[in-house]
């Protein structure tokens, strides 16, 4: 599907999370974790909190036990493939999981038996936010801001606050998503939600001719018998992604180093391809009103998102959910959002 590109990061992370629950198990020996009492409080300070439960669910954070001890598996992994990084936190969910901090922010999941799952970065809003981000007690916040939050967000509980002071900015997250943003004297300055820093708009497929001569290299090594079907730069993470004919997705941080690589298959298990017939007629009523003279080359349903996607023989995707409403358009070429489509 020629969408793959743009989508692939959102998949993975969805479908891989998903394979991570079938390797669980209680069997976690030779850790030394914090007593539950220190790690309630540690995980209230913990930068991990800050993931998107679009990547991984830290909402029962306060019952994971920090790792003071890294199993020594992790710590050869750790040193293997980041060997610039150094480990910040370890965790131990309670799903069994080890969830690690690298000071590069990025986050591995190992499953029970200390073998590597998946890897991402801290994604969302928390990236915008410069080292010297100092975390305070919002009822201390200026009092222009309190009577900010008071008119216009009455009721809402704020989830962090503190100051930015690279930016010399207010940050205040509200448990809603919501982020305000203030200047030092406490003047609103902004308003986004977190969803905002998850903009498709940060990927843009590109020549696989101008991939880094390390990823090159790479593919010649280790897949000498595929050939480079699409490849992309996603200027967010930092990274590159490359389609290989042979349904293998492999992920490069923007020096060309290998980070990790899985099947193409992997992050479409919750999507199913539909026959042109089977779809909501809204849809096909949409595209014929609309599109004129377009055939429907392939269409998609992703149950994960509750939404039909439908490629166009011209290289328009529209998106619609499952009733069969329009939501968005984008063509292949610029990965562009053109409104509406009418």
């Amino acid at each position: 599907m020629k969408k793959r590109i743009k989508e692939f990061k959102k998949h993975l992370i969805l479908a891989m999370i998903i394979i991570a629950t079938g390797f669980m198990s209680c069997d976690n020996q030779n850790t030394d974790t914090a007593p539950q009492d220190q790690t309630n409080d540690a995980a209230r300070t913990s930068r991990l909190r800050f993931v998107s439960s679009r990547n991984y669910d830290t909402s029962s954070m306060g019952d994971w036990q920090q790792v003071t001890t890294t199993p020594d598996a992790i710590q050869t992994y750790v040193t293997e493939n980041y060997s610039s990084a150094s480990i910040e936190e370890v965790w131990l969910t309670n799903t069994g999981e080890y969830i690690v901090l690298l000071n590069n922010d990025r986050v591995l999941v190992f499953n029970a038996s200390e073998q590597f799952v998946i890897a991402f970065n801290l994604e969302g809003y928390v990236d915008s936010f410069d080292d010297d981000f100092e975390e305070i007690d919002s009822a201390s916040l200026p009092q222009p801001i309190l009577d900010y939050l008071s008119t216009n967000h009455a009721g809402e509980p704020v989830e962090v606050a503190g100051l930015n002071a690279g930016d010399n900015e207010y940050i205040v997250v509200l448990e809603s998503g919501i982020v305000l943003v203030f200047d030092r004297d406490g003047n609103f300055v902004e308003q986004f939600t977190e969803e905002d820093y998850d903009d498709e708009d940060d990927f843009e497929e590109i020549d696989p001719a101008s991939l880094p001569q390390p990823i090159k290299d790479y593919i010649a090594s280790n897949h000498a018998d595929a050939t480079i079907e699409e490849a992309g730069y996603d200027s967010f993470s930092e990274e590159y992604g490359v389609v290989l004919s042979t349904g293998l997705v492999l992920i490069f941080d923007k020096d060309g180093n290998f980070i990790e690589s899985f099947n193409e298959d992997d992050y479409e298990d919750h999507c199913e391809e539909v026959a042109v017939a089977d779809l909501p007629q809204a849809i096909k009523d949409y595209v014929a009103a609309n599109y004129a003279g377009q055939q429907i080359v392939e269409a998609w349903l992703d149950s994960e998102e509750g939404e039909y996607y439908i490629e166009l023989a011209n290289e328009i995707v529209l998106i619609f959910d499952t009733d069969g409403n329009f939501k968005e358009e984008y063509t292949e070429d610029d990965d562009e959002e053109d409104g509406d489509g009418d």
